[in-house]
């Protein structure tokens, strides 16, 4: 067993640096798309499952493997948009450290649930939502911009994501399930008509994207608050007040279509 912990704790960066190199072979050969991101999801789900072994999370690694395998299919997406090789590079770089970070969460939470907990997996799953959400509304957007498909199969499509992440999300800080159920099709009904509204408006699939995330923001930490029993009047007015504020930026500064 000491021999099996000795060699986890290399799989975090192993794993991550076999997936940039595909990320970077992505690049250079993007027909290969598909056979590339079956690579990484292997890899991923694979580095996952053997951190897992051992541990009292072992039967239920699929659970903890929901965002971080959402988070390399959303980015990977989003990447096709991406035409400017300089900006293709550095979002490769960040989620080869987002992966990374990710596993290495996983691995000090599976070792030591209690100690890393707080500091690692929730702080990440929460930012790591975030970013699933942004890449896969901006993906969407920006399908529907270049390719000029109906949009409403892939809203579908996006409120399953939602639906993914918010039960990760949820489940990381221990709420019931059959009482995040609710929640989970109230917030992902609700960002579904959103993200139909938005779609009206002529912005770039980015600032979009970036707009369904700050909404996402805002209904994942209301509910998990409620959830807990600490949701008060400085909580809502934190949230609103910044939904308010980040929205108003985005759609000053956004170049509109």
């Amino acid at each position: 067993m000491d021999f099996i912990n000795n060699k986890k704790q290399y799989i975090p960066f192993a794993s991550s640096a076999i997936i940039f190199v595909i990320l970077e072979a992505n690049g250079y050969f993007p027909k290969l798309f598909y056979y590339f991101l079956g690579a990484n999801i292997f890899i991923l789900a694979l580095s996952i499952w053997y951190l897992a072994r051992g541990s009292i999370f072992y039967k239920n690694f699929l659970h903890y493997s929901i965002l971080p395998l959402c988070l390399i299919i959303s980015s990977s997406v989003y990447g096709i948009l991406v035409s400017d090789s300089l900006r293709g590079q550095i979002l490769d770089i960040l989620i080869t450290i987002l992966n990374y970070i990710g596993l290495r969460s996983l691995y000090f939470y599976f070792e030591k649930s209690e100690i890393y907990k707080v500091y690692l997996m929730n702080n990440f799953f929460s930012y790591a939502g975030f970013l699933i959400i942004f890449f896969s509304s901006s993906a969407i957007f920006g399908l529907v911009s270049f390719l000029n498909i109906e949009i409403w199969p892939l809203l579908f499509l996006l409120t399953f994501v939602i639906a993914l992440v918010l039960f990760q999300y949820y489940l990381i800080y221990d709420i019931d399930r059959k009482r995040s159920f609710p929640f989970i099709l109230l917030a992902s009904l609700s960002l579904l008509e959103i993200s139909w509204a938005v779609s009206f408006l002529p912005l770039n699939y980015t600032v979009a994207g970036l707009t369904i995330s700050v909404f996402y923001y805002m209904a994942s930490g209301l509910t998990k608050y409620f959830m807990q029993g600490n949701l008060n009047k400085g909580i809502i007015k934190f949230y609103l007040l910044f939904g308010s504020i980040s929205i108003f930026i985005l759609l000053l500064t956004s170049r509109w279509q």
